[in-house]
């Protein structure tokens, strides 16, 4: 493997950062049905003072595959995609982000791993921090990773509408007190949502 390499970039006094990172994976499957595939994920992160854009572009190919394997076919996808703006006591965010309510209790979407379970939340995001108090609220459809990568199969999107808050207060330093919420609507009852 290569080593890392970073430098630093600033524009007019303020530091710019970019992020490029690329994960490949090559297999063959062997079996009644043997067929090879290639997955890449490219992601682009840059960020410039209070702001942030992020993009995922994933990849799918196949080849060998059989005529049999309808479910099996190639993809290229702009998969993730974010802006964010940050602030002393205030962050908003547009697009794919990872949220977590209660531990996870509540509403879990995250990443696992670089090429495994990677779930978000296509929507709005506001958190609030001030002194004691923070809180949040999203509202967005599920977005999950498009390829069973074990099958090869893909999957489209099942738009899930989510949304969730919460908002917590610290009465001493390591005691707090809170409340969180979430209302998931399945894709048939959100189609019918009127806006």
């Amino acid at each position: 493997p290569a080593p890392a390499a970073a430098r630093d970039f600033t524009i007019r006094g303020e530091q710019f950062r970019l992020d490029i990172t690329s994960t490949t994976s090559v297999a063959w499957h062997t079996g009644p049905i043997a067929y090879g595939e290639v997955f890449e994920r490219l992601n682009l992160a840059a960020s410039y003072n209070a702001w942030r854009v992020a993009l995922r572009v994933d990849t799918s190919t196949f080849f060998a595959e059989p005529a049999s394997a309808t479910m099996i076919r190639d993809r290229y996808t702009l998969e993730k995609g974010s802006v964010s703006w940050t602030g002393r006591s205030i962050e908003v965010t547009g697009g794919d982000f990872y949220t977590s309510f209660g531990r996870g209790l509540v509403l879990s979407l995250r990443k696992i791993d670089e090429l495994g379970v990677d779930t978000t939340l296509r929507g709005a995001k506001f958190l609030f921090n001030h002194g004691p108090f923070s809180g949040s609220a999203v509202v967005g459809y599920a977005n999950f990773n498009n390829v069973d990568e074990a099958s090869g199969k893909g999957v489209d999107d099942p738009y899930d509408l989510i949304a969730g808050a919460q908002a917590q207060v610290r009465l001493r330093d390591k005691v707090a007190v809170g409340v969180h919420g979430t209302a998931v609507a399945g894709s048939a009852v959100a189609e019918g949502i009127n806006w």
